[in-house]
């Protein structure tokens, strides 16, 4: 008889969070940026559900420039959110493609065939990002 083996369990801490916020999302000009794109775009892109979350096609990993692309974001419901984050963006690297093949199924799925507006990001914004302040 063997033994089973030990499965992974990760470390709990008492009074803190286990996963922490990258500060890019605390950035007041995200926050503000990321509701008026939700405004612009009010539905999810895989149902027909209100948008809650803005969410990166392609899973930025803390890269300034792919979190701040304009074309690389689309609007989703806090539960497709949760599940392309849990099930294609936190691997290493992004599960990119399948996340793409898996958003295209769900819109034919739900025959949904509406765009996702391109908010621009304020000039401002853009001069602050590219000097690097």
């Amino acid at each position: 008889m063997s033994k089973k083996p030990k499965q992974y369990k990760p470390q709990k801490i008492s009074g803190t969070k286990v996963f922490k916020i990258p500060k890019l999302y605390e950035d007041p000009e995200w926050v503000e940026y990321s509701a008026r794109f939700l405004l612009h775009n009010p539905q999810c892109y895989c149902c027909p559900s209100k948008s809650q979350a803005t969410d990166h096609v392609q899973a930025h990993k803390n890269s300034k420039e792919l979190f701040w692309k304009e074309d690389n974001l689309i609007p989703l419901c806090h539960s497709h959110h949760n599940f392309c984050t849990a099930s294609f963006d936190r691997y290493n690297p992004p599960k990119t493609k399948e996340k793409l093949e898996w958003l295209a199924k769900m819109r034919l799925d739900n025959n949904l065939n509406h765009k996702v507006k391109v908010v621009p990001i304020r000039w401002e914004r853009k001069k602050i990002f590219h000097d690097g302040l």
